[in-house]
């Protein structure tokens, strides 16, 4: 792949900007009800000419095909219009306006189902893109007469050269969808195998992510209680919230494509092992963020695309071009608010591999892992502390600095830690919790399968006075970090980092530790919370071996089988 800094030679493409939004489910404004959806016809935009189809006889082929799940009906409307119409910039490079490739560059089709929120939703984000209803696009190249409204008017808009494809699916495709409903996605896969076949195949996700949730019929959530990480939240007329399960998508690709080459979650915290364990085999790569997640600079990604582009190579440019977006912003300064741990690098992306073979692997390792832990916990005899190693290496206080164990979010300390940055502190155990050398050498095993399943990541950290390190994998060259003025200072480069673990419960934003009079260490649950760790298994669909740990580190007692 071309290095992803040198210049874009389109003159229509030069014009996109580096743009960001915070995609995450943990957004104080997402549990407002909202109001009856506008219809379509009250808010689209009636001056722009839109190419439509309304039939297809052939299925279109391509070297690429990126299908993407674009669930804007909630406070992300205009940020996800955003990245339409900055895709459509980015096709530029390699298209022309009726959608044939440019000289020296593959075919691609990319096919976009949109869901609008209405104006009530959107509001916080100014309200200025409202087209409410659902529709189906196949993206082409932006035109100039667009992109010059698209600067200084606030209609919704997109290419004129892009079609509007929503007459093919007239049999599931309604006025409104319901985006959090497995139904949906699975009818648009369904519907894109009837007319796009491709060498390479993308299915992208865009909106909000979330951890673990605990989906009950009263929490007005659409799913079962097995869950994963869920992503894709759907506001309804009516004010309830409804949402996708990672075993939600599981489903609805096993029903259809049965397999891409890449799995692209652009949604926050959806890069753990819950998920990646779930959804191994449905693709070669995944690409996502175990924190928090960010609008993609796609001019970058897609001007990288080239003949002899393979999927690896592609989902590494993603994120690449993710940390040479981000690489100099948005290291949380220290909180005032104390809402974020302010040690950690806010941003992460990481390329995962999907492959069976390796994602069972680390589970298999994760348990043992677990069987270590409880081992020496059972033991009368011995001086490991159980309680000490969670406080010790899990815990994090965001009013502390110096607390950052890998990540950073108030969703993330709610019940997520890095694997890798846990293990390694196990094998570097300075705190007198009694770590023996078996739970070492099971520490370190967990590290060697790790490094299979995380291909390339973007990850950091900073010390208080200073840019500090920053940490990646498999990514950029000492040239690319000089040119943006970043050094590296982590000498640990053999850990993998950038795959998160359920730890805890999430209390206001906070995993708290709980020192009792009998020299014990909980967890003080809240009542309108839910005990994340007391069914680990049962919410995630994940180890059982590691839900038993969490038990004792929270309870401090021994799980019955």
């Amino acid at each position: 792949m071309k290095k992803l800094m040198k210049t874009f030679a389109a003159t229509l493409a030069a014009t996109v900007l580096a743009f960001g939004f915070f995609a995450c489910s943990h957004n104080d404004d997402d549990d407002s009800g909202t109001s009856q959806k506008k219809n379509n016809s009250e808010t689209t935009n009636t001056e722009t000419t839109q190419n439509t189809e309304t039939t297809q006889s052939t299925i279109k082929q391509s070297d690429w095909l990126f299908l993407y799940y674009c669930d804007a009906d909630s406070n992300l409307n205009d940020d996800l219009w955003e990245d339409m119409i900055n895709l459509e910039k980015a096709l530029v490079t390699l298209q022309n306006s009726d959608g044939t490739p440019k000289a020296g560059y593959p075919s691609v089709n990319a096919v976009i189902l949109w869901d609008g929120a209405d104006e009530e939703t959107v509001t916080n984000n100014d309200g200025t893109r409202k087209y409410s209803g659902s529709a189906l696009y196949e993206l082409r190249a932006m035109d100039i007469e667009t992109l010059m409204k698209s600067e200084y008017e606030d209609d919704w808009l997109i290419s004129t050269n892009s079609v509007d494809v929503s007459a093919t699916a007239s049999d599931w495709l309604k006025e409104e969808l319901n985006m959090g409903d497995v139904k949906t996605l699975t009818n648009f896969l369904t519907w894109a195998k009837k007319y796009y076949s491709a060498t390479h195949t993308v299915l992208v996700f865009s909106d909000h992510g979330a951890g673990a949730e605990y989906e009950t019929s009263s929490s007005g959530y659409y799913g079962t209680t097995r869950a994963a990480r869920s992503l894709c939240s759907d506001v309804s007329s009516d004010g309830s919230t409804f949402i996708l399960s990672a075993t939600d998508v599981k489903t609805a690709i096993n029903a259809t494509w049965k397999k891409f080459d890449i799995i692209w979650q652009d949604c926050c915290l959806q890069g753990g092992v819950e998920t990646t364990y779930l959804l191994r085999g449905l693709a070669d790569y995944f690409v996502s963020s175990a924190n928090i997640a960010v609008s993609n600079d796609y001019a970058s990604i897609f001007r990288g695309l080239e003949n002899d582009t393979m999927p690896e190579e592609f989902a590494k440019g993603i994120i690449e071009s993710y940390a040479l977006t981000h690489a100099k912003g948005n290291i949380t300064p220290k909180s005032e608010d104390d809402d974020k741990a302010s040690g950690c690098y806010i941003m992460t992306q990481t390329q995962y591999s999907l492959d069976a073979t390796k994602q069972e692997a680390l589970y298999d390792k994760i348990g043992a892992l677990a069987d270590a832990l409880l081992k020496e916990h059972n033991d009368e005899e011995s001086n490991f502390d159980l309680a000490g190693v969670y406080n010790a290496y899990l815990v994090q206080v965001p009013a502390d600095f110096n607390s950052c164990k890998g990540i950073t979010y108030n969703g993330s300390f709610c019940y997520l830690s890095d694997i890798g940055y846990f293990c390694n502190d196990l094998i570097q155990d300075e705190e007198a919790t009694g770590v023996t050398d078996e739970i070492k050498t099971a520490a370190r095993v967990v590290l060697t399968a790790l490094d299979d399943v995380v291909v390339s990541s973007w990850y950091g950290k900073r010390t208080e006075d200073s840019e500090g390190w920053f940490y990646q994998k498999n990514l950029l060259t000492d040239e690319d970090l000089a040119e943006i003025g970043i050094g590296i200072e982590f000498t640990e480069d053999s850990v993998s980092l950038g795959l998160t673990i359920g730890t805890g419960i999430c209390e206001k934003g906070v995993m708290t530790k709980i020192d009792n009079d009998n020299g014990t260490t909980s967890y003080e649950e809240d009542a309108d919370e839910f005990p994340f760790y007391s069914d680990y298994a049962g919410v995630t669909g994940y180890s059982a071996k590691w839900g038993k740990v969490l038990k004792v580190m929270h309870a401090d007692e021994i799980p019955e089988d």
